[in-house]
Parts: C-alpha cells; sequence; structure tokens
C-alpha cells in the first residue's frame, strides 16, 4: 500500500512539473545537416546574380491513387471517403536554366508533412540538395492520413495510415518524374497585380494579401507548357459535411486553366486569415481566379533565357508556445504539451525567376505578413504557403503577442515569423 502511495506522489509530482516548470530542448540547438531529407542549398550562379541560359521547362499532371473508407483531411471530426468525388492530381513543373534545376509540386491535399516530402524524395531518387518547392493547394476535402503525429491526426489530418501516405507519395515521385522526361526549350512570362474585389475575405481582422502571381511557360511555337497561380484564400468553399473527395476552388481554377493547354499549378498565398466569401460555389471561385490570373498575364515580358536561383534554408523553430489567448495559468502546462508534438526544425525553400521571387512557408502566414515580406524585398515577391512542411499558422509578431488574428492556431508564438524570414 505504501508502494502504491509512494508511486502516486511520484506520478502527480511529474504531471506539475510538466505542467509548471519549462521543458527543456527535445534535441541539441544545432541544426542537423538534414531535415525531412532535405540539405542546405544556395544556388544563384555567380555574385553578380542567379545562374542565366536557355531556359527549359517541363511538366506533367499525375492522379492519386485514392480509395473508398481512405481518410479525409480538413476538420478534427476523422472523416472517411464513403461517396465518390472528383480526381485528385500531383502537379509537377520543372524549370532549367545554367546549373539550377527548380521542381514545384502542387499536391491536391491538405497539407505536405515533411515526412511525406522525404518519402518522395526517396521515392523519386532525388538527392538531399534538390531545390523543391513542395506544396499543398490546402484543399479541406482532399486525402489525408499522411503524417503519424497525434496532433496533426486530431487536428484534422486524418489517422496515419501508411499505404495511404505511400500511394500519395508515389504519384508525387511520378509527376516529377514525368515532368522531367518533359523537359523541353521553353520561355516565361510573369506578372503580379492587386485583387481587392476579389472573393477572398479577412476573416480573423489583420490585413489581407491579395496580390494574385502567375507564371505562364510556352513552348518556342506558343503551345503553354504550364501555368503557375499564386492566391491567398482557403479552400473551404465545399461544405464540411460533403464526404466526397474535391480539390475545391483551387483544382476547378487548375482545371479551367488546363483548357487553354499544359499543366496547371494553384498555390496558396499568405492565406492564413484569408477565407472565401461562400457567395459562389467552388467551382464559380475556380473560374473566378483562372479568369483573373490570366487577365494578369495579358501585357507581360517574354523571357527566353532564364535567370534563376535557389535556396534552402534548414530552420531551427523558436520553442512550442501555445497563444496569449490561453489562460496564464495553463499557459505553460499547455505549451509542454504541444512540444510533445511539434517539430524543432522545418524546411524552407525560396525559389527566384526572372525577377521574381517564389519563398515558401511552412505553415499558413497571415496576409500582413505578405504584405510586409514583398515590401521588405524591394522586388516582386510572391508567399508560397502550405510548402515544404507543416509548422501551424504565422501570425504577425504584435498581434501573436496579444493573442489576437490567428494566434490561437500558432504552435511557435510570436517569434515564429521572425524565424521564417517573414
Amino acid at each position: 500500500m505504501l508502494l502504491l502511495r509512494f508511486a502516486g506522489l511520484c506520478a502527480l509530482a511529474a504531471t506539475a512539473l510538466v505542467l509548471a516548470a519549462p521543458l527543456g530542448p527535445r534535441a541539441a540547438s544545432t541544426t542537423p545537416p538534414l531535415v525531412h531529407g532535405r540539405a542546405t542549398l544556395q544556388r544563384i550562379g555567380s555574385a553578380s546574380g542567379p545562374e542565366s541560359g536557355p531556359l527549359r521547362a517541363g511538366a506533367a499532371r499525375v492522379p492519386l491513387a485514392l480509395e473508398p473508407g481512405m481518410n479525409l483531411a480538413g476538420y478534427p471530426s476523422h472523416r472517411h471517403v464513403h461517396a465518390g468525388g472528383e480526381a485528385l492530381y500531383s502537379r509537377a513543373l520543372v524549370v532549367e536554366a545554367g546549373a539550377v534545376r527548380q521542381i514545384v509540386v502542387a499536391l491536391e491535399t491538405m497539407l505536405v508533412p515533411g515526412s511525406l516530402e522525404e518519402e518522395v524524395l526517396r521515392r523519386a531518387g532525388l538527392a538531399p540538395e534538390t531545390c523543391l518547392l513542395f506544396a499543398a493547394t490546402h484543399t479541406h476535402s482532399g486525402p489525408g492520413g499522411t503524417w503519424q503525429n497525434a496532433l496533426a491526426e486530431w487536428a484534422g489530418n486524418g489517422f496515419y495510415d501508411a499505404r495511404e501516405r505511400d500511394l500519395i507519395a508515389q504519384a508525387v515521385a511520378d509527376s516529377i518524374a514525368r515532368a522531367i522526361a518533359a523537359l523541353g526549350p521553353a520561355s516565361v512570362s510573369w506578372a503580379q497585380a492587386p485583387w481587392p474585389d476579389g472573393p477572398s475575405r479577412a476573416r480573423s481582422g489583420g490585413a489581407l494579401d491579395t496580390e494574385v502571381t502567375t507564371l505562364e511557360f510556352t513552348r518556342p511555337g506558343g503551345a503553354v507548357i504550364a501555368t503557375l497561380v499564386d492566391y491567398a484564400m482557403h479552400p473551404t468553399v465545399e461544405p464540411r459535411a460533403r464526404d466526397a473527395l474535391s480539390a475545391d476552388w483551387p483544382g476547378r481554377a487548375a482545371a479551367e486553366l488546363e483548357t487553354r493547354g499544359g499543366v496547371a499549378l494553384v498555390l496558396q498565398g499568405a492565406s492564413g486569415n484569408a477565407s472565401p466569401d461562400h457567395q459562389h460555389t467552388s467551382s464559380e471561385a475556380g473560374a473566378q481566379v483562372a479568369a483573373r490570373s490570366t487577365a494578369v498575364l495579358q501585357g507581360a515580358a517574354v523571357h527566353e533565357t532564364g535567370k534563376l536561383g535557389c535556396e534552402v534554408r534548414l530552420v531551427s523553430l523558436p520553442p512550442a508556445q501555445v497563444g496569449a489567448n490561453v489562460p496564464w495559468p495553463l499557459r505553460r502546462g499547455a505549451s509542454n504539451l504541444l512540444a510533445l508534438f511539434a517539430e524543432p526544425w522545418t524546411v524552407q525553400t525560396r525559389l527566384s525567376i526572372d525577377g521574381l521571387d517564389l519563398l515558401g512557408v511552412p505553415g499558413e502566414a497571415v496576409g500582413g505578413l505578405g504584405l510586409s515580406a514583398r515590401a521588405r524585398a524591394g522586388h516582386p515577391l510572391a508567399i508560397v504557403g502550405l510548402a515544404d512542411d507543416y509548422v501551424g499558422y504565422v501570425e504577425e509578431p504584435a498581434r501573436a503577442a496579444q493573442g489576437e488574428g490567428e494566434a490561437s492556431r500558432s504552435y511557435h508564438g510570436p517569434g515564429l515569423a521572425e524565424a521564417l524570414g517573414l
């Protein structure tokens, strides 16, 4: 009996310690040489600027091999695919100039966890130094089960399923391989323009980033190879109660753009606080985005000699920290519990394409951070969210410190934006 009481007291003491004292670092503070299979990379050519050379590009679209009964990501209710639905895809774009090869993937799923990216690298036979920007379209009606992390499973990515993860990883690897096989002479044009009267709406205060960025790659004869669109708006148009697969508005926009030829990659911008107006169906919203992104390109300069650059950073993340909206007496304990699931490091990729930067963010940055990053850069820049990993929402530091905006959905507190260079 005394032994049982002693064990109980020890358990209570351990619980109190976890809830009251800050947990130490989960790993050495030094960033390891590999994070999720990725290594640091800086390939910008000479000191005078990015690599230059004849531009080559290739693109491919591969369907995801999904089955009824699989996890349906998007919400904490652990949904499964019980009804029919539309085909979902992995779309890949490969661009080369000089010694630089860039790979961009748009995957029609909710998240790209780092472990999924590592599996894709393995299946595609890509080296850790690969220049890869691998982003989810963030549909909340797409496949889940790709992340063996209890917090992610509970929060809406669905119970981990190795078979589901492997089927998705193989489709991504196949899309990359086919895009590489399709490489050929190309030219590129790109443009950016604000869309203040577009369908995106701020849902939690703060500034909204309404910029639409469009790139178009074509063959010498004018045939479209690929269109890349970046716009900030959560793909939550489809009803939450729906149990069928849907690519939501990004998939509808991609399908509309592909009627012009080639493969269309539709990516998320700084969408952390951007929701759809829900006045339109996903088909209508997608058609709007497709039309606007096409209009943005009118009159854009065409470049046949590519100037490409690539930077991959391995980022040490701030300690796990819940938002200030959690009552102070519970905040330390909640942060300690969050630290059990939060990753200590992440991957961040920046691409440069003829004067335009695509800055990957492994999470959901709010619009204010997109605006400030572009102003600070002093040249055209677009945030590509949900890229190469997932570390939660990224709120502006001052608002995060006050528990405002999307702070309640942040895993790493006010210091996360600075760590990610935002």
